[in-house]
Order: structure tokens, then C-alpha cells, then sequence
């Protein structure tokens, strides 16, 4: 069955302006005519909606409910990852949610500050639920995942918003980006 959002943007309130931007960004993004996904739409070529907090949840009467909702209707997560959002409860939380639906390699880890898997809490960016596995039963465990970091640092924000294209409806990063740049 379909979800009706193609990911869910989970980040610190601190690190706001990088999810809007991100946001406004993907859901913007139309792929090139020469380039067919089957998971966008038609007519458009759109990626079709994302959840971020601030845009969707309206005046809602249970938090908690509505945000995994949200998860459960998203295909995919990215995560915003800094010092801030690897100390944020809620960041933590919407990573273990995501990752309780057995989708953990729909995720996508975005960095915007700090280093990952560094062992310091003042520059750690991946929050622990997105460095650790779970458990069938859904608790975090102790064993290390590898997430890929696409870092904001170290490339353009037009390239790592084609990565994240590429990843989200499963094609070649270089067939997009060549027909991208065109």
C-alpha cells in the first residue's frame, strides 16, 4: 500500500533551516523528462510530499500519535544530523520508531555539524538510535550500524539533494546527476 509521504525530516528545532531548506528543495524537485522512476508522479515528475513537523502536524491533540502516524506513512526518514539533534530525546525517538517498521535502510543521514561516531558528545551528529541496530522486539542494542552521512560540509547542497533523489526513488546517482546538470 502506498504512504502518503515519501519521507519523514526528522531534526533538532536548532538545526530548523536545514530541514526547511531540504524540504522546500525536495519537494520542488521534478526529475528531468528523459529520466522515468516509477515511484514519482506522473504528470508532474514529482516526489510527492515530505513530513516535517512545522508543515504538516496543523494543531494536533496528541504529539506523540500524530508523529508515528507521520513515520508509519513515510516510505523513507532523513535525518538531519548534528550535536543537537544527537542530543535531542525526540530525534532519537523518530530514528527508533522508523527503524521499529523494519525500513532501517530507507534511512538517510544528512550532516550538518559535527562528526560521526566521533565518541564526544559535543561533536557527536548521529543520534544513538541511528548508530545502534534494534532488536526484533524493538529495543536499541549495542551493536554499531554503519550509516552513511551525506555531509553538507564537504558537498554542494545540489549534489547531496541528488543523492537523496537518487536514494528515495531508487536510481543511479550518475544518471541523475549527468541529466540533472543538463
Amino acid at each position: 500500500m502506498p504512504k502518503r509521504y515519501r519521507a519523514f525530516i526528522s531534526y533538532s528545532q536548532k538545526d530548523k533551516r536545514h530541514a526547511k531548506r531540504l524540504h522546500s528543495a525536495l519537494e520542488s524537485y521534478r526529475l528531468p523528462k528523459n529520466l522515468a522512476a516509477p515511484s514519482t508522479e506522473p504528470k508532474t515528475r514529482g516526489l510527492g510530499r515530505f513530513f516535517r513537523d512545522d508543515e504538516e502536524m496543523g494543531a494536533a491533540t496528541d504529539l506523540g500519535e500524530t508523529l508515528r502516524g507521520a513515520i508509519a506513512n513515510s516510505e523513507s526518514l532523513i535525518v538531519i544530523c548534528s550535536p543537537r539533534s544527537a542530543s535531542s530525546k525526540w530525534v532519537n525517538e523518530e530514528v527508533l520508531q522508523f527503524k521499529r517498521t523494519d525500513r532501517a535502510s530507507n534511512i538517510f543521514a544528512v550532516i550538518v555539524d559535527g562528526a560521526p561516531n566521533s565518541g564526544d558528545p559535543a561533536t557527536e551528529c548521529f543520534p544513538p538510535a541511528l548508530r545502534f541496530e534494534v532488536d526484533p522486539d524493538g529495543s536499541l542494542t549495542n551493536r554499531p550500524t554503519e550509516p552513511l552521512g551525506l555531509d553538507l560540509r564537504k558537498e554542494r547542497f545540489a549534489r547531496i539533494k541528488t543523492r537523496l533523489v537518487a536514494g528515495l526513488v531508487g536510481i543511479n546517482f550518475d544518471d541523475l546527476w549527468r541529466r540533472d546538470r543538463r
